[in-house]
């Protein structure tokens, strides 16, 4: 018990004793342990090593970046240059072959690269090229060279030979200041290796081709100087370059302050040499003997140009000289006045060729003396035939044709007015027909209004009657001879009365009529101011046709009233049983129409129209019209002429040669109808049978009418 409390003491002295020295001791063993782990072995320590190297750099970097460039450019520089030098004969034997294939391929490509450059400055602008070259004095080659590769200056170097230090540059960018130092030691060692191993001569201009870019170098004994250039630069610009680097390189030797100068020198190159650059380059297209290429371009092209302006527009004076002096010569000659000539010059007016027709030889020869002292440097060639007489005096033969178109129009008047009486005749004689079978039903009538009209008929038949006398006074008249203006006024004032009156007349016995429901269609009334007879043909023409407009009017008011007073006597009386009365005689049966009356009837108010050559004007209404003709020449036996007409348009055979076309055809369609072809006859006639004034394709002369032939026409 005693012994265990006694070890425990002594345990719990020990820690109280040595308590400081184990914390000591376990502090020491951990530096120890974190020693090792960091250079513990060669590649450890190596590693740390760089470690601190890189954290010192980055330090010294951040916080003295000159001091720490100016320190390690000269070791980087020698530490290239001793290696270079140490491992020469390793260096050369390694890169001799692959330097030069190298080289090689990089001159062929860029000699390739830069023909194609120049064929295609050469092709895309031969001529100018080539006017450039004869101006200037330079070769089309260098030219397009200096166009294509045009050398511009765009840094500037100097550095301290030996340890690379960057001493100024142009332009002054602080922001490449690490480059540049690095730039500077790579080319000091370039320039050493260069000299020492490849060419010993310092005294030339040094050129290294980046690719992009081309870097000149010219050195002395203290300094470096680059020019970093984009382009390629021919000899008189590299003189100019070298020039300028020598002229700063000597001054900054022997100046006591040479970073300033230096600086200030730079500053002052970069503009220059830019500047002697620039200028070498105007100087290069500038031409020779002070012509610009485009003005002379312009001069070659412009001068022939205006020549040949100039000498077309005489050219044109002169001919148009001669012509219009010649034709002035020609409108002034009363000789050769109303017979046609023609005009032709040459160029310049140097010949003259007239040609045409003149009445006789002096007055030919008289115009062509006035055309010779009017155009004395002008070849006058004459081409005009004489005529073999002379002019004549053609003055009655004119007033006599003038006096017979007079007479033929009045004549053409006299005939149409012949024709307009003629069916106002035939009208006025079917109305006097109509009006004798209404008077009769009148008086066997036993209607009070049916005897009533027919007494209205009877007052209305002799004022017919005197008209009808009038119209046949008329026509004779015309039929006598042409009217003279006093014949034309008391003929139109005539008829006028007596239409006038019968218009009256008829009037009232319409009005009668209708009392009983009577209303017969209207007949188109004749517009005077509407018709181009009016505007052109005597009254007398107008009036005829209002007479037989009254006429076809009191035809319908009176075959209105015969069918009215026939429907009510067909209508049975009621029988009257109580009272018988004696039967009343019948009224007089009317006379049923023959089959040839039916067709007479027909014919003489329907035709068949044409618009233009053979052509219907109304299609349907000339069908329905040929189906009916058709069925009334079947129930007869005899013969119908078909008659075609034209109007007044072409000549005569023209005219006869249709007509004849315009029967046939009418003749053709009822054929197609079964109408046998013994009982149709086709004629053609002339147009001097118009019922109308009218020309062009509405003219109702265009027309195709039927005529019943003679018993025994068709007999052999």
């Amino acid at each position: 018990m005693s012994a265990s409390v006694t070890s425990q003491g002594v345990s719990k002295l020990k820690e109280l004793l040595f308590e400081g020295d184990a914390e000591r001791l376990a502090d020491l063993s951990r530096r120890i342990d974190i020693v090792h782990e960091r250079a513990g072995s060669a590649d450890r320590f190596s590693h740390s090593v760089s470690e601190v190297l890189d954290k010192a750099i980055e330090r010294a970097e951040r916080e003295h970046p000159d001091e720490l460039k100016t320190a390690l450019a000269p070791v980087v520089v020698q530490t290239v240059k001793a290696e270079i030098l140490n491992s020469q004969d390793a260096l050369v034997q390694a890169l001799y072959p692959m330097t030069g294939q190298m080289v090689k391929a990089y001159v062929a490509s860029a000699m390739k690269d830069l023909v194609n450059q120049i064929n295609r400055r050469l092709e895309s602008n031969a001529l100018m090229l080539r006017i450039k070259s004869i101006t200037t004095g330079n070769s089309m080659a260098e030219l397009a060279l200096a166009e294509s590769q045009r050398l511009v200056v765009e840094e500037l170097l100097l550095i301290r030979r030996g340890t690379g230090e960057l001493i100024a540059r142009w332009p002054e960018n602080s922001g490449r200041a690490n480059h540049d130092h690095i730039m500077g030691g790579v080319l000091s060692a370039i320039n050493s290796f260069a000299t020492e191993t490849l060419e010993p001569d310092e005294n030339t201009l040094r050129q290294i081709d980046l690719g992009a870019a081309q870097v000149y170098l010219r050195s002395s004994p203290t300094f470096l100087l680059a020019a970093k250039c984009a382009g390629t630069a021919g000899a008189s610009i590299e003189q100019i370059i070298d020039d300028e680097f020598l002229a700063t390189v000597s001054g900054l030797n022997g100046k006591t302050d040479q970073a300033e100068s230096a600086r200030v020198g730079m500053l002052e190159l970069g503009p220059r040499i830019s500047e002697r650059i620039e200028k070498r380059y105007e100087k290069l297209d500038r031409p020779a003997f002070g012509i610009s290429p485009v003005k002379l371009v312009s001069a070659l092209v412009g001068l022939p140009l205006l020549a040949w302006i100039a000498w077309s527009s005489y050219i044109s004076y002169e001919t148009h000289r001669v012509r219009e002096a010649a034709r002035q010569v020609i409108e002034t000659s009363p000789e050769i006045r109303g017979y046609p000539t023609t005009l032709s010059v040459t160029p310049r007016g140097r010949s003259l060729t007239i040609s045409g027709l003149a009445p006789d030889g002096a007055a030919l020869q008289a115009v062509l003396g006035r055309l010779a002292d009017r155009l004395p440097g002008t070849s006058i060639t004459s081409q005009v035939a004489v005529m073999p007489q002379g002019p004549q005096d053609h003055s009655g033969e004119i007033t006599q044709l003038r006096e017979e178109l007079t007479r033929l129009d009045q004549d053409v008047a006299r005939r149409a007015g012949l024709r307009a009486l003629a069916r106002a005749g035939h009208s006025l004689e079917d109305a006097s027909r109509y009006l004798q079978r209404l008077t009769g039903l009148g008086k066997t009538s036993d209607s009070t209004t049916t005897r009533g009209l027919a007494a209205t008929a009877g007052m209305v038949a002799p004022e017919l009657l005197s008209t009808d006398e009038a119209v046949a006074q008329a026509a004779a008249a015309l039929r006598a001879q042409s009217p003279d203006a006093d014949t034309t006024a008391r003929l139109s004032a005539g008829l006028q009365t007596r239409a006038d009156a019968l218009e009256q007349s008829i009037g009232g016995f319409s009005r009668e009529a209708s009392l009983i429901g009577v209303d017969p269609p209207g007949i188109p009334s004749v517009d005077k101011a509407a018709s181009s007879a009016a505007q052109t043909q005597p009254a007398y023409i107008f009036a005829a046709e209002r007479l037989n407009e009254l006429a076809l009017r009191l035809q319908l008011v009176a075959v209105a009233v015969i069918q009215s007073e026939l429907t009510r006597t067909a209508i049975p009386k009621p029988v009257q049983i109580e009272v018988p009365v004696p039967a009343a005689a019948p009224p007089p049966a009317i006379p049923e129409l023959t089959p040839r009356q039916k067709l007479a009837e027909f014919i003489r108010f329907n035709a068949i129209f044409f618009a233009d050559t053979t052509d219907y004007r109304n299609v349907e209404r000339t069908e329905a019209t040929l189906d009916t003709l058709a069925r009334l020449i079947n129930n007869t036996d005899g013969i119908v002429r078909v008659i075609g007409y034209t109007d007044e348009r072409g000549n005569a055979a023209r005219n006869s040669s249709l007509s004849q076309q315009r029967a046939e055809k009418v003749r053709n369609d009822l054929l197609a109808r079964n109408v046998a072809p013994s009982r149709l006859v086709a004629v053609g006639r002339v147009s001097w049978n118009d019922i109308s004034p009218q020309t062009g394709p509405n003219s109702p002369n265009r027309r195709v009418e039927f005529e019943i032939g003679f018993e025994g026409e068709g007999a052999p």
